[in-house]
């Protein structure tokens, strides 16, 4: 509806109300208001209570007056959005924002600040309308990095905002920017990554080791002095300080190597059957006692291994102790948020200052001093000596008592709770590892390692990825092998199996070998070093100083034999009651039973018996399974 329109309609009502201004007093009667207008009902109509109009030509349509044979195009349902009005056939809301209904409305991120993107983009760090142009801002190098100059500057070869100053502090020897660096062990690291209060052993094929004294050699731990080497050895390399090759084959420096390869094998090595024998996957001396010793989660024979901090390692490779935390008054704390100030553990920006109390002094931060007795800040001290001590300590009864030795407010509840072998009461105490510690001592949690697969590994240099430890900067992916996955970076695919790289690929797979023996896995399976059916139970028993497995060897006379070698009887000239016996682990008891050494020979009533398998019941002998029962008075 045009200006026009509306003029010359308004018109058309003045006209008829002066018509009708003859007869004032019907005109009062039937006059209503519609805003500050009067209209007449019979043939005027009030519009959204503001605009009068004539219904036989208009029709009201959402507070808008439209001609009605126009009502149909023109007189649609409208929605409200943000602060404007929309129709749902043609446009839709996206964020309080009207775009045509084909548009995508999708909500993005310029910095801080969110735009829509059908009609907004995102320039330097500003919104802009699509229409403006984006013109780039000058960049700048810091550190072989671009920045934006207007928001940016370079402090050091660091990156930081305009508004912060550049200041650079001392880490020892190394300055750093402490916007974008921290010290951390006395190593400068990026802000991003977390600081250990405590510091992380570097490492030599997962095992840690003492940069002042050894270094890390191709994954081998050698003396600082010794020049690093390594030599080819059939399909691998070996370092010539800690390994050797045997027969084409990598093998440890303290592993005998034969002069030609044998048939017999223990853990893939050859060995000379008359001077040694396998002990666990492991080659020891003929005359030394084969045995192994639990480790963390697996085992070690202690001729050749050694358990160093639960992993299993080499004799020869040097084990260091793990880093002792700081302590200060034999408590543990982080130097990175507190100091040690005179056996008293404090903020590291508190002032460190003893003052005298008596004969001794205090560090008043964590102390006070309470009529000539050191105590601690959160224990009540009274403003003159009383009568009543707790733990030779002062306090007033009307407003405290005594709780186990600690003084507490009258109102606090008495209870004690068990730390470690002590008891600690939990008002005025704390149990901190085991250990009572008061409460304005503060209890720093004991350092965890980083660990990745059962390996511990440091998290400023290496990540975890898929339990594999590669570099802090690799890119962490892994790729389908057969049915599994390996990580390409530490790991490679043969044959469908996923291998360490370190492991040469051959291009067949080599025959499956028990303690030197081939066989086949699908029939056979290798157990403790001896070849049994697949379905066989594989369990191993003990036998004198050795173990022997049930399947294929039996235990004869403290010997291990095959179980194709016929068990001959111990020859033995000792008699006992015209039976033989072996003097070695049986005996003769009273001369007419042979029992074993580890049984005893006593009487029942006037006949000897031997208490294995029998007992005396009513100076009878019978056997253990028989029940006793005591004879009637």
């Amino acid at each position: 509806m045009c200006i026009s329109d509306i003029k010359t309609y308004q018109l058309n009502i003045f006209s008829l109300l002066i018509a009708d201004g003859n007869n004032s007093s019907d005109m009062k009667r039937s006059l209503l208001r519609c805003g500050r207008r009067p209209y007449r009902r019979l043939r005027q109509r009030c519009c959204a209570g503001k605009i009068v109009y004539n219904p036989w030509q208009y029709t009201c349509c959402h507070g808008r007056i439209v001609l009605k044979r126009l009502a149909s195009t023109l007189c649609f349902r409208r929605s409200r959005c943000g602060s404007s009005v929309y129709s749902h056939k043609s446009h839709q809301c996206c964020y309080n924002q009207v775009i045509p209904k084909i548009a995508k409305c999708a909500k993005l991120r310029c910095k801080q600040i969110a735009y829509i993107s059908h009609f907004q983009q995102c320039c330097n760090g500003q919104v802009i309308p699509k229409s403006t142009p984006c013109t780039p801002l000058p960049s700048k190098r810091c550190g072989g990095r671009l920045y934006n100059a207007q928001s940016h500057k370079c402090c050091f070869g660091q990156i930081v905002p305009v508004q912060v100053p550049c200041r650079r502090f001392r880490c020892r020897q190394i300055a750093y920017v402490s916007h974008t660096q921290q010290c951390c062990n006395g190593r400068v690291i990026p802000k991003s990554l977390p600081c250990t209060p405590f510091p992380i052993p570097v490492r030599c094929g997962g095992l840690p080791y003492n940069r002042q004294t050894h270094k890390c050699c191709f994954g081998q731990l050698v003396p600082i002095h010794v020049p690093c080497t390594r030599l080819p050895c059939g399909q691998s390399y070996y370092v010539p300080h800690t390994q050797q090759c045997c027969h084409n084959r990598v093998a440890p420096r303290n592993v005998p190597c034969p002069p030609f390869p044998t048939q017999f094998q223990c853990g893939g090595l050859y060995y000379n059957l008359q001077t040694h024998r396998c002990c666990f996957g492991q080659i020891v001396p003929i005359h030394v006692l084969c045995t192994r010793l639990p480790c963390g989660l697996s085992f070690y024979v202690p001729h050749t291994q050694q358990c160093c901090h639960n992993l299993v390692v080499p004799r020869m490779v040097p084990c260091i102790p793990n880093p002792t935390p700081f302590q200060c008054g034999g408590v543990q704390y982080n130097t990175q948020t507190h100091k040690c100030c005179f056996g008293q553990i404090v903020p590291i920006q508190a002032q460190c200052t003893r003052l005298l109390c008596g004969k001794v002094f205090y560090v008043p931060h964590t102390q006070q001093c309470c009529h000539n007795q050191v105590v601690y800040k959160n224990v009540p001290c009274p403003p003159f000596p009383t009568q009543y001590q707790c733990d030779r300590l002062f306090y007033i009864p009307q407003t405290h008592k005594c709780c186990f030795g600690q003084i507490l407010p009258i109102h606090a509840p008495c209870a004690r709770l068990p730390c470690g072998l002590a008891f600690y009461v939990p008002y005025t105490q704390q149990c901190c590892h085991n250990r009572v510690l008061s409460r304005i001592v503060p209890c720093f949690p004991r350092p965890t390692p980083f660990q990745c697969g059962s390996l511990q590994y440091n998290p400023q240099t290496q990540k975890c990825c898929f339990n594999q430890i590669v570099p802090f900067h690799a890119l962490c992916n892994r790729l389908p092998c057969g049915q599994a996955f390996y990580v390409p970076h530490t790991q490679q695919c043969c044959q469908n199996r996923v291998l360490p790289r370190s492991v040469p690929c051959r291009p067949f797979p080599p025959p499956f070998q028990c303690g030197g023996i081939q066989y086949n896995p699908q029939t056979q399976k290798c157990c403790f070093n001896q070849i049994v059916p697949f379905h066989a139970f594989c369990n191993r028993l003990p036998c004198g100083h050795a173990f022997y497995v049930t399947h294929t060897q039996q235990c004869c006379q403290n010997r291990v034999l095959p179980r194709s070698v016929p068990c001959r009887p111990f020859p033995t000239q000792f008699q006992c009651g015209g039976l033989r016996y072996n003097p070695l682990t049986h005996q003769c008891c009273h001369g007419t039973s042979v029992a074993p050494l580890r049984s005893q020979c006593i009487r029942c009533g006037a006949s000897p018996y031997i208490p294995f398998g029998y007992r005396c019941c009513n100076s009878q002998i019978v056997s253990t399974s028989v029940q006793c029962v005591a004879p009637f008075p």
